[in-house]
Order: structure tokens, then sequence, then C-alpha cells
């Protein structure tokens, strides 16, 4: 009714259907006694006109809006004085609200810092192909390596089979042809005193042992007695010349053929037995004689000098 008041306490309870809410004072024209009550930061007045809502702080719009969305679970008494029994459990589902809101924020929050970007994929991938592709081309490299070892291994023979047997290189025969000498040759080694040992007979040839074997680098040594009375093997040995052919046959029948360089005869005092060890000249491989002539010395048994050949292989 216009213009009474109806006590509260006989009011009937009422559910809120929508309302707009308000941000500033509604304008009363017809001032009336009115009941108000705040409850959740929210003024609900009821005049004349019906009930009206206002917020009184900023967030009571929030606030508001739950109360319209949940009317089936809120029952806002509106007398003066009377607690609202909802009041509590808006409240706390408002905290709850909060508290949920503050987890998501740290949650965001954390996040941020793990964050991963689709440059970050791009540079990440970029980074993947180039290391796959450089162990790639190692694992190739080691590969084709490996095998070229194996092919060169495959080609290359056994170092033991390179070894050249030099055992069948043993000097066998020597041939003079201008001298008419065909002679067979012996291995000797030096005697007691450090002289080089001489062949068992007139008739044969000695080889040093110690010294090159035909077709080697180095100087073939051989020695031989000499006699002009029992037709000792390098009785003429002297008469040699300069471009002469001297062949020596090894013992797996390989000839090896030498031109003679040059004719020395000097006193037995005078010999350099080093000498005889070494190529004439710049020659890489060489033969080297020796053999005595002279005067006899019964009292050493032996000629005054010697006869010293050298040549080299051709």
């Amino acid at each position: 009714m216009e213009g009474t008041f109806e006590n509260p306490a006989t009011m009937p309870r009422q559910r809120f259907s929508k309302l707009t809410p308000i941000y500033a004072p509604t304008k009363i024209t017809n001032p009336k006694p009115t009941q108000s009550t705040r409850r959740m930061g929210i003024e609900f007045v009821k005049d004349q006109k019906g009930t009206t809502k206002r917020p009184i702080h900023d967030n009571a719009k929030d606030k508001i809006d739950f109360v319209e969305a949940n009317l089936d679970m809120i029952d806002l008494d509106l007398a003066v004085g009377i607690q609202e029994p909802t009041t509590n459990f808006i409240e706390q589902y408002f905290q709850q609200q909060s508290n949920v809101a503050q987890k998501q924020h740290r949650l965001h929050k954390s996040r941020r810092h793990i964050t991963i970007r689709p440059r970050h994929i791009v540079r990440g991938l970029i980074v993947l192909l180039i290391v796959s592709a450089i162990g790639l081309w190692v694992y190739d490299s080691t590969a084709v390596s490996s095998r070229e070892a194996h092919a060169v291994a495959a080609q290359t023979p056994p170092a033991s089979n390179n070894v050249v047997d030099t055992t069948n290189y043993i000097p066998k025969t020597l041939t003079i042809t201008k001298l008419g000498i065909n002679a067979s040759i012996e291995s000797v080694a030096t005697t007691a005193n450090g002289a080089m040992g001489v062949p068992g007979n007139i008739w044969n040839a000695a080889w040093y042992n110690k010294s090159a074997k035909p077709g080697q680098a180095g100087a073939v040594f051989i020695d031989g007695h000499s006699s002009s009375t029992d037709g000792a093997l390098f009785g003429k040995l002297n008469t040699l010349a300069k471009g002469d052919i001297i062949n020596v046959m090894r013992a797996d029948n390989i000839v090896i053929n030498y031109k003679v360089m040059a004719i020395n005869v000097v006193n037995r005092s005078n010999v350099d037995m080093s000498s005889m060890l070494k190529p004439y000249g710049t020659s890489r491989n060489g033969l080297n004689i020796l053999s005595c002539q002279g005067k006899w010395l019964p009292s050493e048994e032996t000629l005054e000098n010697r006869v010293l050949v050298y040549a080299v292989q051709i």
C-alpha cells in the first residue's frame, strides 16, 4: 500500500528476481521509511517501489552477479536486524575464489619461465640437424678410411713376403774370359790374427763372407793365390786392363757382370784393406779382387807386392 510501512517481521520471505545492479544511489520520488541491510558489501534497500541493490565497494558487482546466479541457493532475509544465514557461505565462496585466482596467477607466473617459444623449437631443430650431419660425416669418413685400409692391406703382401732371401746370392763361380779363368768360389772369414782367409787350393777363389753379395749394394771382395810357375789362379791378374769383363755366378745361377775400372800394384805394406770393401768411385755395386805378385820373401813366406783390381757392376 502506498504510504504505509509494513512490519518486516510479518513480511513474507521471498527470493530476488533478476535485477540490474545500480552504481549510483537510487532516487526515491516518494520518500517513505525504508528498510535496508548491508551484507557482503551490498546494500539491499526496500521501499514502496520494491527492492534495490547498491554496491558499497568495487567488488560488490561480482557479489551481486553471484547472488543473482544462485538465487536458488541463497535466501536473503530483508528484515532489519535479522542475520542472513547465507552470508558466511557467500563470503567463504569468494574467499575460495580469491585463493584459486592467486594459485592460478602463481602457476602462470612460474610457467612463464619455462615457456617454449616457436623460435626456440626451430633453433633446437637446426642444432639437432647440424649435430646429426656432423655425426654422419664422421661415421662415413671412418667407414671409408677403414675400407681403404682394408683395400690397401689386400693389395700389399705381408712384410715378411717382401723380405728378399739372399741365401742363394752367395757367389759360386768366377769367370774371366780374357785370362781363361773359370774357378769355384769358396766362402771364407778372417783368420785368428785378423787377416783375410784364402782359398784351400791354388785353383779356387775365396769370397770374404762379410763383404757384399753379387747384385747387392757394396763391394764383393774376392782373393786368390798367385804364382808364375805352378799355374795358380791369379798368376796373370796384373795383365787385366780397364774395360775387361768379369762374370760372377751366384748360387741361384744368376750371373752378375762387372767391368774393370782400375788395376793397381802396390807394396804389401801399403794396402788399405778398408778400401777393398767399398765400391769403386761413385758406383753402388762393385767387385774388388786382390792377389799377390812380385818377389818371393822366404822369411815371411809371401810375395812382396799386391795386385788390386777394381770393377763395377754393369
